[in-house]
């Protein structure tokens, strides 16, 4: 079974309908995080796809557009740096920003090297990563 979910209501900042909303994928081993954003986001004219392996956010980008990519750096499967490699070279995902529990000078080089835009550290700001979402 799969954990991966969608959010498919189409709501604008104005409370219009809308058909072109943001996508965000949310990659993490623990669901929590994705259900936390999802709920801080849920008044937001935003899309929240849940996946918590490589082999379900790589479904999920082939599957349609994703807007942006919150992606932990350590997954059952492999890497989310690997992840934010891979999204660069297809330059299918207009920004990629790893969240680490463990963010290090060392990681966070290697993350935006690897094509993140962006570092989080955990336990993160609901209000920052919405903010950078948003950019």
């Amino acid at each position: 079974m799969s954990n991966r979910n969608h959010d498919n209501a189409a709501v604008s900042k104005d409370g219009a309908n809308n058909h072109r909303r943001l996508r965000v994928l949310v990659v993490d081993r623990e669901p929590r995080a994705g259900d936390m954003l999802r709920q801080a986001m849920a008044d937001q004219p935003i899309e929240i796809c849940l996946a918590s392996s490589l082999a379900e956010a790589r479904q999920l980008i082939d599957e349609s557009p994703i807007d942006v990519a919150l992606v932990e750096p350590d997954l059952p499967d492999g890497s989310g740096i690997e992840l934010a490699n891979e999204i660069r070279r297809r330059r299918s995902i207009a920004q990629t920003i790893v969240i680490a529990d463990d963010p290090t000078r060392e990681r966070a080089v290697a993350a935006l090297r690897a094509g993140a835009t962006d570092f989080i550290a955990k336990p993160f700001s609901v209000r920052e990563v919405i903010a950078r979402v948003r950019a």
